[in-house]
């Protein structure tokens, strides 16, 4: 694989996943109710779903851990997955 398409092609499969998982979590959110309420401590001025997040944790397991793994110069297995388990424990 050549450099550009070495980036670009994890970097589509990332943007695609997370608006499918984005778009997806948010409807869940707003059928059930999860949603954040305006406030004074807070910057938006309507209901607002949860949840959206989840969408970009999920792009980056699925696509940018397997680049790291396979791309030129790749890394080591064991660190992508001490990555990826990071990854999930901050999320």
């Amino acid at each position: 694989m050549t450099g550009a398409a070495a980036l670009v092609i994890p970097a589509l499969c990332s943007f695609g996943v997370s608006v499918v998982v984005v778009i997806a979590s948010l409807a869940y959110a707003r059928r059930r109710g999860l949603l954040d309420q305006p406030g004074q401590r807070r910057s938006h001025t309507r209901p607002t779903a949860r949840g959206g997040g989840i969408g970009i944790v999920v792009a980056v397991l699925l696509c940018a851990m397997p680049a790291l793994a396979l791309l030129p110069d790749a890394w080591s297995p064991a660190v992508v997955i001490v990555l990826a388990l990071a990854l999930l424990a901050v999320a």
